[in-house]
């Protein structure tokens, strides 16, 4: 996780166990702040282990 000015960028792993399927993926979150208060937040993941390809 690094912060600067108004924007936190963190980097984090998820792992969900469905009965057909294990979904792993790997996350980017850049997220805008304003005083106090959550603002923007924006998600990048690669699509393809959504999709199953990798």
């Amino acid at each position: 996780m690094t912060a600067e000015g108004n924007r936190v960028a963190v980097e984090s792993e998820s792992e969900f166990h469905f009965p057909e399927r294990i979904y792993r993926n790997n996350h980017h979150d850049l997220v805008f702040i304003e005083g106090e208060q959550i603002k923007r937040v924006m998600e990048y993941l690669d699509p393809r282990a959504y999709a199953g390809e990798i």
